[in-house]
């Protein structure tokens, strides 16, 4: 009896475990699983590819007064209907906006301050520069980068220094990079960038910093916000 008993004693305490286990890597997975948002791009989204719940410390990139400029914000979160669908109840899609208007993109990093952003002599609302065999001359402060796409993918160039971006996407016109804003967000006097891509099924932006960069590097990706579709 006693042998029964401590059978059944040692049987439940292992399936009690297992549960626990099961549940513990179920939320270490669901973790690992939730995007880190540090970029956001005004616009509406499918469920899921937006935070409903982005919390504070976002910083606005926006033109004020003929300067490009990192302002507080608050970013703005509505329940939409999804773009993909005419009617829909509960609605499902995510409106992100920002309180100041014309906010290019909304950034979440501690290398990032408020202020002023120093620019290269460009134009950058509403426009997209596709990156290609010929390379983007950008000339900042007494520097010259050059930017541009081959086989080998998009990549930065300055001086002697050359650095592949393996993260974006070259080589047709279903998968392409384009310049959307280039300047020195995060204040080390070197240019960081943020760039429009497209490929079969997504389209998004991401944001390379100069700052955060590994050694030997010009730049390293700080975060991408993408969704489904064009």
């Amino acid at each position: 009896m006693r042998i029964a008993l401590l059978i059944f004693s040692l049987l439940a305490y292992c399936n009690a475990y297992g549960q626990a286990t099961a549940q513990t890597a179920a939320q270490t997975a669901a973790q690992a699983a939730a995007p880190d948002w540090q970029l956001l791009i005004p616009k509406q989204y499918h469920d899921g590819e937006a935070p409903l719940k982005p919390g504070n410390g976002w910083l606005a990139l926006v033109p004020v007064n003929g300067e490009w400029r990192l302002a507080a914000s608050k970013v703005r979160v509505k329940r939409v209907t999804n773009p993909l669908l005419k009617k829909e109840e509960p609605k499902t899609g995510i409106e992100i906006s920002a309180e100041e208007a014309d906010t290019l993109a909304l950034l979440k990093s501690s290398s990032l301050k408020i202020g002023k952003i120093a620019t290269p002599n460009m134009k950058f609302k509403n426009l997209k520069r596709k990156l290609s065999s010929k390379a983007i001359e950008i000339k900042f402060k007494a520097a010259l980068y050059q930017l541009g796409a081959n086989p080998s993918g998009v990549y930065l160039q300055l001086d002697k220094q050359k650095q592949i971006l393996g993260e974006l996407p070259v080589g047709s016109a279903a998968r392409e990079t384009s310049l959307r804003w280039a300047g020195d967000l995060d204040g080390d006097g070197k240019l960081d960038f943020l760039f429009a891509i497209q490929e079969i099924g997504r389209s998004g932006s991401c944001v390379f910093l100069s700052s955060i960069a590994d050694k030997g590097q010009l730049l390293k990706k700080l975060s991408c916000h993408l969704s489904v579709g064009s």
